[in-house]
């Protein structure tokens, strides 16, 4: 068994939000990290996600 057991799927479906927000919790992320840069422009992965 591997990390990708959960993970990977074999149909050629993209996966649901649902699914990308149980891997990837970030993509919902709507503010910077503190330490970036101001020269940092953030673009809500989730945004790009939807459209």
């Amino acid at each position: 068994m591997t990390i990708y057991t959960d993970t990977t799927r074999f149909d050629a479906c993209a996966m649901t939000e649902d699914e990308m927000l149980k891997v990837a919790l970030s993509i919902l992320a709507v503010t910077a990290h503190e330490g970036c840069s101001d020269r940092f422009k953030l673009i809500p992965t989730i945004e790009l996600l939807r459209d």
